[in-house]
């Protein structure tokens, strides 16, 4: 008598942090160190490097796809964020693309086994969302709605010192990040703060909200550690086998088992 494997299960991984804090670093030495976990960064085709155009025109794709797969989830995340008080119509509409694209690749994901890093994800957007205005009515919305929208089966939070962010995003060539263009030092360090505090909140909210077997890994000293990521990381994909192999066996039981030669 034999019984089949359980099939393979992709593992999401969220790295979030300020703009500074190191994702794409982190995300570097995680898919240097991880080639025996299939490593994927599904958020490469939409990072700011890419050309705008052809950036842009990827995310209203992935917009659209998410946007028929969850019509009316996506329908209310719209009306949440453009009446969260975000500064303009233009902000509200770019804070939507950036949730529903991830949301869209996020879902994509989950149907290919492998470890699939996400440096733009679910409290990412959500932070973008809250540092122009109030996240709260969409908050109550995702966590009234779990299961119906994909999260990540680990979150990576960066959260280095306000002033040593300061400094990296003042030496930084590119000015993708809005923070990157704000002049002055004091007002600089102040958004930081905001930014920081608005970080942790999130992570509160996702380990009272997530599902029993995500797990939240904080990262507080100057860089992000790639051991201490990668460790973090095996132990989700071993939780993550341990429960589908504990399903599929529930349910082999209940179906009847295959007969071996």
């Amino acid at each position: 008598m034999s019984v089949d494997p359980p099939p393979p299960r992709s593992v999401v991984v969220e790295l979030c942090g300020l703009p500074g804090a190191g994702k794409s670093s982190l995300a570097s030495a995680i898919g240097a160190m991880g080639d025996r976990l299939g490593v994927a960064f599904p958020t490469a085709g939409i990072a700011p490097d890419v050309p705008a155009g052809r950036r842009i025109a990827r995310k209203l794709g992935l917009c659209s796809v998410e946007t028929a797969r969850r019509p009316a989830l996506e329908a209310t995340m719209i009306r949440q964020i453009v009446r969260s008080g975000q500064p303009s119509p233009a902000g509200a509409v770019s804070r939507w693309v950036q949730w529903a694209s991830t949301q869209s690749l996020m879902g994509r994901a989950r149907g290919v086994a492998g470890v699939h890093v996400f440096d733009e994800g679910v409290l990412q957007a959500l932070w973008s969302l809250g540092l122009r205005g109030d996240p709260e009515a969409t908050l109550r919305t995702l966590a009234a709605s779990v299961g119906r929208w994909s999260s990540p089966d680990l979150v990576i939070v960066l959260d280095p010192p306000v002033e040593l962010l300061a400094g990296r995003l003042r030496d930084r060539p590119s000015s993708h990040s809005r923070l990157q263009r704000v002049s002055d030092d004091a007002e600089l360090h102040a958004e930081l703060v905001v930014g920081r505090s608005l970080l942790e909140r999130l992570a509160v909210w996702w380990e009272a909200i997530a599902p029993v077997e995500a797990s939240l890994v904080r990262m507080r000293g100057e860089h992000g550690d790639p051991g201490v990521a990668m460790d973090a990381i095996d132990a989700a994909v071993r939780r993550i086998e341990a429960t589908t192999a504990g399903s599929y066996a529930v349910g082999r039981r209940r179906g009847g088992s295959k007969a071996g030669p």
